[in-house]
């Protein structure tokens, strides 16, 4: 048989003690966030994963931004709202929206690397690409490489590796 007081100092030991302080930056962090969702578009907002009584706070946040002590009662309450929840999916959202356009720029430079590749090389450019992506068209690919390499021969600006460019752009999504 157990000794319960054995049990009650497991018990004790198993609680974890915060601070005031740390409650008061986790709240003033919340706040920060919500402030964040409120000053945030509706499209960004679209892309994350808010629960219904986030997003109608966000809606009534933006309808009195410019009435202060409203505004801020406002915040208090949404701050309320996202307190003690699993906002881990909202942090990986906001910051796939901050990253967006270092990773849209990212993967337009590798596709532009690719089209010149292909230029340059031809077939075996060509072949190693259709193995990454099967979906695409091996005509369509060696028709654009052919008459962009004879543009550049001739010295000319090359339409068809802009074309290349544009079909790499429309075949091969940004992951």
């Amino acid at each position: 048989m157990t000794d319960p007081k054995h049990d009650i100092d497991e018990i004790e030991e198993e609680i974890i003690y915060v601070s005031k302080e740390e409650l008061k930056r986790d709240l003033a962090e919340m706040r920060e966030l919500a402030n964040r969702l409120v000053e945030m578009s509706q499209t960004k907002l679209d892309k994350l994963t808010l629960t219904p009584a986030q997003i109608d706070a966000v809606a009534l946040g933006k309808k009195i931004k410019n009435k202060k002590d409203a505004y801020h009662r406002h915040l208090q309450f949404f701050t309320k709202l996202l307190h003690n929840k699993d906002l881990s999916a909202l942090y990986l959202g906001l910051e796939k929206i901050k990253q967006g356009p270092l990773l849209a720029n990212q993967h337009i430079q590798k596709l532009e690397a690719l089209s010149l590749k292909i230029i340059a090389e031809g077939d075996p450019a060509i072949q190693s690409l259709l193995n990454e992506h099967a979906d695409l068209d091996r005509s369509k690919l060696r028709q654009f490489a052919r008459q962009a390499k004879k543009d550049q021969a001739a010295e000319k600006p090359s339409k068809a590796a802009k074309q290349l460019l544009q079909y790499l752009r429309s075949m091969i999504p940004q992951q």
